[in-house]
């Protein structure tokens, strides 16, 4: 998945939270919250890598998603600082197969719980509660829209 289908998705679906698709360089300060974006680990200058879902809860609070469970610590120092410099709270469990290209499908499907209302834990748990057929419901929640 590539930033344009992100968009397009996006554009299709209409949201009220999803503020784009950034470079790990380019990710912006929102001073508006709660707001969603959605940004790849790699620079502007490289072709990009993993993608990652960021919510802004309030000015002070943000809720960061991989797909694999890092913390962003464990990202470039453009995403660590960024999710660093107010209170954060990250999944910490994997969802996706290594062997899979999937992370743009959790993305969006992070960002379309969250405009329902649903809590990160209340996500989490749904991901949890597919077992290891988690991948098959992100995916088919993305095909349905």
């Amino acid at each position: 998945m590539i930033a344009t289908d992100i968009l397009k998705f996006f554009g299709t679906v209409g949201s009220r939270l999803f503020k784009g698709v950034y470079a790990a360089d380019q990710i912006p300060y929102v001073d508006l919250a709660p707001a969603a974006f959605i940004v790849n680990t790699e620079t502007s200058s490289t072709r990009g890598e993993h993608w990652l879902a960021v919510i802004q809860c309030n000015n002070t609070k943000i809720y960061f998603f991989d797909s694999f469970g890092r913390p962003p610590t464990s990202f470039n120092h453009y995403i660590s600082d960024f999710v660093s410099r107010c209170q954060y709270d990250f999944n910490q469990f994997r969802f996706q197969d290594p062997k899979t290209q999937v992370c743009g499908y959790y993305c969006i499907f992070i960002i379309l719980r969250a405009e329902e209302g649903c809590s990160e834990n209340d996500v989490i748990s749904e991901l949890q509660g597919c077992k290891n057929s988690d991948e098959h419901v992100v995916n088919e929640t993305y095909q349905e829209l």
